[in-house]
């Protein structure tokens, strides 16, 4: 994961890629769980970061 600065400058921009889905039973299941997952993990960032998110 990366963080990089927003044209803006008020804000981060994250591109982020998140693989490896094939090696589950059933990859769309594992997707559809984990749909959430990414915002919660950069919710802490922003919380961790500038107590903000």
């Amino acid at each position: 994961m990366t963080f990089e600065p927003a044209e803006d400058d008020a804000a981060t921009l994250v591109p982020l890629e998140h693989s490896g889905w094939e090696a589950y039973p059933d990859p769309t299941a594992a997707r559809a769980d984990d749909a959430d997952g990414w915002a919660d993990v950069l919710g802490r960032y922003a919380r961790a970061t500038d107590g903000e998110g």
